[in-house]
């Protein structure tokens, strides 16, 4: 190889470019296309469910909680902890739906970069991927949706800690409810705090590691054709 490359004057042809009618393109680029689509699907349906269920879950917990469970003649309400644990197995279910929506998340920007990683070999070109992810970036939808976790997650940890120091009394006719601060109130801010954090480094470290919430640098577009711009030169 080093003959031919020095002293003969021989270099390999660089990778050439490709259309839209050149069998590997469709076949490779089609796939990245229908894995996106059966990915999105599944995102769409994970969150649309899971964010419902837990919101029936945070609802019914509330009314048992501070509404069913009351002292009547006397008879004590059961203990903080009793109170608190649907909301703590709330918790569980938010961070479990986190991870999963993750790793499904990291899955779908695979299939993205490798529909770029392809356009950018396009003659003439394709761009519909690019044009996609420019949008979907701008929305900040991968922010929005760690808020929404972390909302969810201090929803159910506030629902916890009020059902933990809320106690209701009832005579029979007069409906008495009090507030008693009790260390099981904070042990429930303080794995509130943790887990949150905890999904936040995550979330981070997948935004390094794989680069699921920025822009590939380094990829080969045409000149004068910007990653970040809505524009095709042939």
């Amino acid at each position: 190889r080093r003959l031919l490359e020095h002293d003969l004057g021989w270099l390999p042809t660089p990778a050439s470019r490709i259309g839209p009618d050149d069998p590997s393109f469709q076949k490779e680029w089609a796939e990245c296309r229908t894995t996106i689509g059966r990915l999105d699907t599944i995102l769409e349906d994970l969150r649309k469910l899971g964010f419902s269920f837990i919101t029936a879950l945070l609802t019914a917990g509330a009314i048992l909680s501070f509404l069913g469970i009351q002292s009547v003649d006397k008879v004590p309400v059961p203990p903080a902890p009793t109170r608190a644990a649907p909301f703590l197995s709330i918790v569980v279910l938010i961070v479990a739906l986190f991870f999963l929506d993750c790793y499904y998340e990291v899955l779908l920007s695979a299939a993205v970069e490798r529909a770029l990683d392809i356009e950018t070999q396009t003659d003439p070109p394709v761009r519909l991927t690019k044009y996609l992810g420019i949008n979907a970036g701008h929305s900040g939808a991968t922010v929005v949706t760690l808020l929404l976790y972390l909302f969810l997650l201090a929803t159910a940890c506030g629902l916890g800690v009020l059902g933990s120091i809320t106690e209701t009394t009832s005579n029979g006719r007069v409906t008495t409810v009090s507030f008693l601060w009790s260390p099981f109130a904070f042990v429930i801010i303080g794995i509130g705090l943790v887990v949150g954090f905890a999904m936040f480094l995550y979330w981070r470290y997948l935004g390094i590691k794989t680069g699921v919430h920025t822009i590939k640098s380094g990829r080969p577009w045409p000149a004068g054709e910007s990653p970040t711009d809505k524009i095709a030169i042939r």
